[in-house]
C-alpha cells in the first residue's frame, strides 16, 4: 500500500519523484520510506499495466475521433 500512497501523493500534488527522499518529507510523513528509483520503477509498472488494460478493453473496437 505504501507505493500507492506515495504515487498518489506525488502525482496528485505534482511533486518531483525525488521528494520521497527529502529529509523534511520523511520527517513529516508516516509513510514508510521509499527511494525515488524504486518509485520510478513501480510507476513504470503501473503505466504498463494500465496501457495493457486499455489495449485489451479497446481491442477490435473502432477508434473514433472525439470533438472538443
Amino acid at each position: 500500500m505504501t507505493t500507492f500512497q506515495w504515487l498518489d501523493w506525488i502525482v496528485m500534488d505534482h511533486l518531483r519523484l525525488d521528494s520521497c527522499e527529502k529529509p523534511r518529507t520523511r520527517k513529516y510523513t508516516k509513510l514508510d520510506p521509499i527511494y525515488a528509483k524504486t518509485l520510478k520503477l513501480r510507476a513504470g509498472a503501473v503505466e504498463a499495466a494500465v496501457q495493457a488494460r486499455i489495449r485489451t478493453h479497446f481491442l477490435g473496437k473502432p477508434i473514433r475521433a472525439v470533438e472538443i
